[in-house]
């Protein structure tokens, strides 16, 4: 009996390795993003800001060579010109990012040079649907 205790109590004792770190996962994936997808999720988030009148996707997402780390590009035009428009830029961008998980280069009203030189490749998003 004695002998069997010894040998519990030597098992018991024994020193054991613990791993201090576990293998690094494997990083997430990110995909790219569809256009439909960008569309109509920006259109739902706006729509939710009346005080905006249109609102366009332009950028790598528009022309479509966007990369998994590319950034999604919105110009919103907005005739309000007080604190308030602060709070609607503030408050559009962040709800973007949340819902498409990305960086949001949000434009408001461009001047007429930056609105020549994107014009061609903006997709409008549908703020009534």
């Amino acid at each position: 009996m004695m002998d069997i205790l010894r040998r519990v109590m030597a098992i018991l004792t024994e020193p054991v390795q613990v791993a201090t770190s576990r293998p690094a996962a494997p990083p997430a994936r990110r995909l790219v993003l569809s256009q439909i997808d960008i569309l109509s999720t920006a259109s739902s988030i706006i729509q939710n800001y009346p005080s905006i009148t249109s609102a366009y996707l332009f950028g790598s997402y528009a022309e479509r060579t966007a990369r998994p780390d590319s950034d999604i590009d919105i110009v919103i035009f907005m005739p309000d010109r007080g604190w308030g428009k602060l709070e609607v830029i503030g408050g559009v961008q962040m709800d973007l990012k949340r819902a498409l998980h990305r960086r949001i280069d949000l434009s408001v009203c461009p001047p007429d040079d930056f609105v020549e030189k994107i014009k061609k490749y903006w997709v409008q998003i549908n703020l009534h649907a």
